[in-house]
């Protein structure tokens, strides 16, 4: 069996096929399918005994990927400021350098409504909103 034919046959079985109108993202999905193929084929080249399917593989893989992302994003997250920084330390208002970069603000975000902005605290990056956001994130 040929390289080409192995890779369909591995990768057409669990199919992950989603329209998008974004160009970028059917190719970014082919990348890491293949990815994940290419690892799963050097799994079964490496290892002796008892062997994964393809999709206990997937389930593990995907797993482990989702644990290190939640365990870099909590250890980052000892880093950030506590409630109590957030009343009483200094505030600076700062506008992102790109014009064309607007986050999401973190207060209109957490109720519920999409609004971006230009601006964000300058100790954390938070984007927010000047009116009344800024506020608003500062006092409750």
């Amino acid at each position: 069996m040929s390289g080409v034919d192995h890779f369909d046959q591995i990768s057409g079985t669990y199919p992950y096929l989603h329209k998008s109108s974004k160009w970028y993202l059917p190719l970014f999905h082919f990348l890491i399918e293949t990815c994940t193929v290419n690892a799963y084929i050097l799994y079964k080249d490496t290892t002796a005994g008892n062997k994964l399917s393809s999709k206990r593989f997937r389930q593990l893989l995907s797993t482990n990927l989702v644990e290190a992302v939640t365990l870099a994003r909590s250890a980052s997250a000892s880093s950030v400021c506590t409630p109590l920084d957030r009343l009483c330390d200094r505030h600076f208002v700062n506008r992102y350098d790109n014009s064309k970069h607007k986050p999401r603000c973190v207060v209109c975000n957490a109720a519920g409504k999409r609004a971006q902005t230009s601006f964000f605290w300058q100790r954390l990056y938070a984007a927010l909103c000047v009116v009344p956001c800024f506020e608003t994130y500062h006092t409750v």
